[in-house]
C-alpha cells in the first residue's frame, strides 16, 4: 500500500513537494536538512523563498478573484492607480521616501517631482525564485527626468535595494533596445553602487514597515 496508503493524495503531494524543495535548499547552502527540520519545513521555505511553502486550496477561479479584489484594495489605499502592481506600488513608496508629489498617471517621461521642480522616473523589478533578472521596466523618454528611483522587490514584496540615479548616468549605462522602443536598464551593482547614486534601500524599507 506505501506510506500515504492512509493519506489524501493531495497531503502526500504537498509532503513530496515540501520535501524536495527542502533537499534543494538544503543542497545550495550546504546545511543538512535535519537542521532544517527542526526548525521546521515551511518556516524555513517562507524564509529563505518568500512564499508559502503550502499551495493554496482555492480554485483558479477564487484566485482570478481574490487578484481582483487585492487590486481594488490598493487603489482603495491610494497605493496603486492602474493595474501595474509592481511600477505603481514603487512610485508610491519612491513618494513617501523622497516627498514627491506624483504626476499624473501616465505622464510621459518622469512619475513625480520634487518641492524644487526636480522630475523623478521610478523604474521597479520584482525578482521570484524561478526568475532572478534585474531587469527594470523599459524607459521610453530617456530625456524626459533629472533622476531615476530604481526599485528590486523580493519574491515577498520587501525592498531588495533601491537608489536615485542621475539621468546622466542612466544614458551611459542604458542600452537602446530598437524592438522595445527605449531603453534597458538593469539594477546590478554598477548601477544602484555607482559613486553618483544615493542608496535609499534602508530609508525605503523603514516607509515599507510604517505601512498599515
Amino acid at each position: 500500500m506505501g506510506q500515504y496508503a492512509n493519506k489524501k493524495p493531495i497531503t502526500a503531494a504537498l509532503e513530496f513537494e515540501q520535501y524536495d524543495r527542502l533537499k534543494k535548499l538544503s543542497r545550495h547552502t550546504r546545511i543538512p536538512m535535519q537542521e532544517y527540520l527542526r526548525e521546521g519545513a515551511e518556516m524555513v521555505l517562507t524564509k529563505h523563498d518568500g512564499i508559502p511553502a503550502q499551495p493554496t486550496a482555492k480554485s483558479t477561479l477564487d484566485l482570478m478573484r481574490s487578484y481582483t479584489a487585492m487590486v481594488e484594495e490598493l487603489k482603495q489605499r491610494s497605493v496603486i492607480r492602474t493595474k501595474n502592481i509592481t511600477g505603481d506600488y514603487a512610485e508610491h513608496l519612491a513618494a513617501l521616501t523622497l516627498g514627491l508629489e506624483l504626476a499624473p498617471s501616465s505622464t510621459p517621461g518622469f512619475d513625480g517631482t520634487d518641492e524644487t521642480g526636480i522630475k523623478y522616473q521610478v523604474k521597479a523589478r520584482q525578482w521570484t525564485p524561478t526568475n532572478k533578472s534585474r531587469q527594470l521596466s523599459v524607459i521610453r523618454h530617456i530625456d524626459g527626468f533629472d533622476l531615476l528611483v530604481a526599485v528590486v522587490f523580493k519574491p515577498d514584496w520587501v525592498v531588495d535595494a533601491a537608489a536615485v540615479i542621475p539621468s546622466g548616468i542612466v544614458k551611459q549605462i542604458a542600452k537602446h533596445n530598437e524592438h522595445q522602443n527605449g531603453y534597458i536598464l538593469h539594477a546590478r551593482d554598477p548601477v544602484m553602487k555607482h559613486d553618483a547614486a544615493t542608496d535609499i534601500t534602508e530609508n525605503m524599507k523603514a516607509v515599507q514597515e510604517s505601512m498599515s
